[in-house]
């Protein structure tokens, strides 16, 4: 479905905001990219996203969800990504109204 997206309108690229591993894992295979969390300058990115912070070279969406969080007692955040619990990984994610925010550049496609 991602697929489809890029192929109907060819973005540069793509942004998610996520508590998932899952969603990382797609949009590490669309980009090409290792480890998606991962970015070179994550100050710029965060300048050009919308309610976006970085902690400890992180990029997050800070009170995202609801006091509750998005997702009640199910918490995509305690599974992991690359080998690491995310939660872990992200520290964060320990308070389930934030979200991470991802964005990743698109292979092939028109960069300025």
């Amino acid at each position: 479905m991602v697929q489809e997206f890029i192929n109907e309108y060819s973005p540069d690229t793509l942004t998610a905001y996520t508590r998932n591993p899952s969603v990382l894992r797609i949009l590490g295979d669309i980009s090409s990219q290792d480890d998606v969390l991962r970015q070179e300058r994550p100050e710029e990115i965060a300048a050009q996203l919308a309610y976006t912070s970085v902690h400890e070279g992180v990029l997050y969406h800070l009170d995202r969800y609801g006091p509750d969080g998005l997702y009640g007692s199910y918490d995509p955040a305690d599974r992991s990504y690359n080998g690491v619990v995310l939660k872990e990984r992200a520290t964060l994610l320990q308070n389930p109204n934030h979200a991470l925010a991802v964005s990743v550049a698109i292979p092939g496609a028109d960069h300025e």
